[in-house]
């Protein structure tokens, strides 16, 4: 990416001005879509692992903003597009965080779903976004980002309740997407995103898994719960 649209891309909004980064039209290329084949499920889960760092703050939910922006503008074809809105419902969907933290996710998705709707994508997509987003204002300001990344955040103090209408919900991107050159995408938007499962993870289980085996098992010296066969074919405790 240039570097003067690296630095307007510096923080959320779902009010920023998509002209100013003045873009070209160019298609993905090859070289750009086979390094996203090879490497986006490692990339979408750490995104998604940094959502959910319950000490996220202002800055971190800006930086996650910014790289989720970049892949869309730089390296996103109609299939990753369609990927990184199944890694915004499926972040989005984090209830066991601080008010803040589902806030400020919610808030970052809103400014993503925002600039990907200015690059393109069909018309009924960027009216329902759209509809989302001034719901939100009216019902539920404290989703975005304006009102979340300030200097006096306005949260819920006690427990978030949202109505559907201020949400993005699948059912509702899919239907926008149907019918569209996206729509040939659907069956992935239908499968919920869930986080690779990677070597250093299976590693981790199985260790986890040895401890457990370990503490389970009977004390040395200790023949309680084996059994021994004679010559008769009796077992003895």
């Amino acid at each position: 990416m240039q570097r003067h649209n690296r630095e307007r891309l510096k923080e959320a909004s779902v009010d920023f001005d998509v002209s100013v980064l003045e873009l070209k039209a160019d298609v993905c290329s090859r070289q750009d879509s086979l390094f996203m084949r090879k490497n986006a499920p490692s990339l979408y889960r750490h995104i998604f692992l940094a959502f959910k760092e319950e000490s996220n703050g202002r800055d971190h939910y800006h930086a996650l903003f910014v790289l989720l922006a970049v892949v869309l503008l730089e390296l996103a074809n109609e299939e990753v597009v369609v990927d990184l809105m199944r890694l915004e419902l499926a972040v989005s969907n984090q209830e066991e965080l601080s008010v803040f933290n589902r806030c400020g996710i919610q808030a970052v998705c809103a400014a993503f779903m925002r600039l990907l709707c200015e690059l393109g994508p069909p018309p009924a997509l960027r009216l329902y976004v759209a509809q989302v987003i001034e719901n939100r204002r009216s019902r539920a300001s404290c989703l975005l980002p304006e009102f979340v990344f300030c200097d006096s955040p306005r949260v819920p103090e006690a427990q978030l309740q949202v109505e559907s209408c201020c949400l993005f919900v699948q059912s509702e991107l899919s239907e926008a997407l149907t019918g569209s050159s996206y729509g040939a995408h659907g069956d992935r938007l239908n499968c919920a995103y869930t986080p690779q499962v990677t070597d250093e993870d299976r590693i981790s289980r199985r260790k986890v898994s040895e401890t457990d085996l370990t503490a389970d098992g009977p004390e040395p010296g200790d023949q309680t719960g084996l059994s021994t066969e004679t010559s008769d074919g009796a077992d003895h405790i």
